[in-house]
């Protein structure tokens, strides 16, 4: 079914480099802006940090900031400066706002929502469970619950390989799955320490949000249950 019912609101983000283009001022610089300002706020700074791939296919690190610390950095920039962030931001908001639905297709997209909800009731059940987890979930834990609740007939290995073909995670030089630019919705790192013979060792864990497991959840079973 391809009727949803349409939120209008609108959120917008803007990615680091993206902000250094913008301003003229290099991506190093600005990285750094962002750090002290997440920093004196006591904001942990994974919640915004991503990474991406730059032309000698090494993973760098960027940052993609909502709405709010976007204007919060640009506010220590000159007035040219930041004219072009906020025309910036105006614009992606007017881009990625839909038309508001007349009632009469709201009416029509609940009918056609309530017909399918005895067929797709397994899915519906899972979406449910889904939205009440409070905490993201490693790979393998989203596996087995697609694997029990949707039927999935494939383990982890496969999941992972098709998260790294359709480009939502990659592997960095240790081996480590990381997601990539634009999927911080869909994923997140956890940092995990683990007690060892030299003392504790923190590492970064790839976990998928709740977000993450309901729109990517079907998709993973229609791929491979055919």
């Amino acid at each position: 079914m391809n009727n949803k019912l349409v939120n209008v609101s609108v959120n917008v983000t803007m990615d680091s480099r993206e902000i250094a283009e913008l301003t003229g001022k290099q991506h190093k610089n600005v990285l750094s802006d962002i750090r002290k300002q997440l920093d004196e706020q006591g904001i942990g700074r994974l919640k915004y940090e991503q990474s991406y791939m730059n032309s000698q296919n090494k993973s760098q690190p960027c940052y993609r900031l909502n709405k709010k610390q976007t204007l919060i950095l640009i506010s220590g920039y000159s007035m040219p400066l930041r004219a072009k962030i906020i025309d910036r931001l105006e614009y992606l908001e007017n881009q990625n706002k839909p038309e508001p639905p007349t009632q009469l297709q709201l009416a029509e997209q609940v009918v056609e929502l309530l017909k399918q909800q005895e067929i797709d009731k397994p899915k519906i059940d899972y979406a449910n469970a889904i939205t009440g987890t409070i905490n993201p979930c490693s790979i393998r834990e989203w596996v087995n619950s697609l694997k029990s609740d949707l039927g999935l007939q494939v383990g982890e290995r496969q999941v992972i390989k098709y998260l790294i073909e359709k480009k939502y995670v990659y592997r960095d030089k240790k081996n480590n799955l990381r997601y990539f630019a634009g999927r911080e919705e869909l994923f997140n790192l956890v940092p995990i320490v683990v007690a060892t013979s030299k003392g504790n060792k923190e590492y970064f864990q790839l976990k998928i949000t709740g977000q993450g497991q309901l729109l990517i959840g079907d998709k993973v079973v229609k791929r491979f249950n055919k």
